[in-house]
Formats: C-alpha cells, sequence, structure tokens
C-alpha cells in the first residue's frame, strides 16, 4: 500500500470516481469540467508514485525467484503499465 500510494482498492475507487468525472465533464457539464483541472495535479502525482512502483517490481521480483523467464515477462507488464500511466500523466496535463 505504501509503496503505491494506495491499496488496489483505494486505487478503483479513486480512477473510478475520477474517470466519472471526465466523462461528466466531457458531457458539458462545467462544475464537473472545473473539478477535474483542480484534481488533475494530484491524479497526475498518485500516478507518479504507482509508476514508480510499478518500475520497482521486476527488481523485487528479481529477489525471490531465479526464474528469469518469470522476471522477464513481469519487466514486460510493468514497462506496459508504466507506459499507460505516462499517457494519463501526458493527456492530465495537456
Amino acid at each position: 500500500k505504501r509503496k503505491a500510494g494506495q491499496s488496489v482498492q483505494d486505487w478503483r475507487r479513486t480512477l473510478d470516481r475520477f474517470g466519472q468525472l471526465i466523462e461528466q465533464a466531457a458531457g458539458d457539464q462545467p462544475q464537473q469540467a472545473a473539478q477535474v483541472a483542480a484534481e488533475s495535479p494530484l491524479m497526475a502525482a498518485r500516478l507518479e508514485e504507482l509508476a514508480s512502483y510499478f518500475e520497482a517490481v521486476p527488481a523485487e521480483t528479481a529477489r525471490f525467484t531465479r526464474d528469469e523467464e518469470l522476471v522477464r515477462n513481469v519487466a514486460k507488464v510493468m514497462a506496459e503499465r508504466v507506459a499507460l500511466i505516462q499517457q494519463l500523466r501526458d493527456a492530465l496535463s495537456a
């Protein structure tokens, strides 16, 4: 929980709530658009924490297994997640 900034359940709630705000803002609801704009910097910072966690997962996995293929697969999945988070952060700052 500390490494990722929030628990998995908290991340789901946070992202669901933020996604709903974005959908409402896209539906021409000015109050929600203002709220999205206000919350975007905080969400970007939280996403950075999550990306840092994902970046550390392969090394952490390697500490507990000698299965190189598993570590490579974990590294690939984590890199995809970090790339997705970067896209989200870029969209929030646009």
